[in-house]
């Protein structure tokens, strides 16, 4: 009876050896899919901060494109409206106004105004 006894004790010493083994390993699984849970969360997170620095990128060069755009439509705008020919003055007297507000003589028929419609300034033709 007592190898029949040794065999019980080895099988419960193994059944129990067993039963910690697989403890551990249910353990370390439901850590791994914690793991596995918060890695897939920070991914999604991920992937929104990506998508919105890219929607931020494509508003910023639409932006930047918008700005030079109407930098440039103000500056053809301001160079064409800046320049006024006055027919009534004669070809010798001419003036040219300068932003500065003094006058210079020209031979030509054209005048600068300084006061202009429509101009960054606001002011409007006298």
């Amino acid at each position: 009876m007592p190898h029949i006894l040794q065999a019980y004790q080895e099988y419960e010493k193994l059944a129990q050896e067993w039963s910690e083994y697989t403890g551990r390993l249910m353990t370390e699984n439901d850590e791994l899919k914690r793991q596995l849970e918060r890695l897939e969360c920070e991914k999604k997170h991920i992937g929104e901060c990506d998508e919105t620095q890219k929607q931020m990128i494509l508003t910023q060069n639409d932006l930047i494109s918008s700005l030079k755009h109407e930098t440039a439509r103000h500056l053809a705008q301001t160079s064409t409206s800046s320049l006024a020919v006055d027919p009534s003055l004669p070809l010798e007297t001419c003036e040219v106004a300068s932003e500065a507000g003094s006058c210079i003589s020209e031979s030509f028929p054209a005048r600068l105004l300084k006061a202009i419609p429509n101009s960054p300034d606001g002011d409007e033709e006298d």
